[in-house]
């Protein structure tokens, strides 16, 4: 993800999915909110995404996680745990991310593909 200066590139939100944030070029401030509204979410139960707010008292407590990634900085978050990033005014972002396929998720792309196999 390539960020501008004082700017974020995806509104807050949870993944289905464990995370691992690559700090590649600049910095990136991350905040990340304790307490998932939906622990262990599939993929249509990710908040922040598609239909499902963000839930505004989640946002209105205080992060569990308020930490700036520099160069070479690698941060984890967990499966369905609420996160948001900005950049600083004078600097831009470059970063990474590695998911981790969970287990439920891995078994649902292995159904589909069987089925697909099929059908066809």
């Amino acid at each position: 993800y390539l960020t501008p200066p004082k700017a974020a590139a995806v509104r807050a939100h949870a993944d289905d999915r464990d995370v691992f944030v690559i700090q590649i070029v600049g910095e990136k401030r991350w905040k990340v909110y304790g307490d998932p509204p939906i622990p262990l979410p599939y993929s249509h139960e990710q908040v922040g995404k598609s239909n499902l707010p963000v839930p505004a008292d989640v946002l209105k407590q205080k992060p569990q996680l308020d930490i700036t990634l520099r160069k070479g900085d690698i941060l984890y978050i967990p499966r369905g745990y609420v996160h948001e990033a900005c950049t600083s005014e004078e600097c831009l972002s470059f970063h990474g991310t590695v998911a981790m396929a969970t287990h439920d998720w891995s078994l649902s792309k292995a159904i589909s593909n069987i089925i697909r196999q099929q059908l066809d």
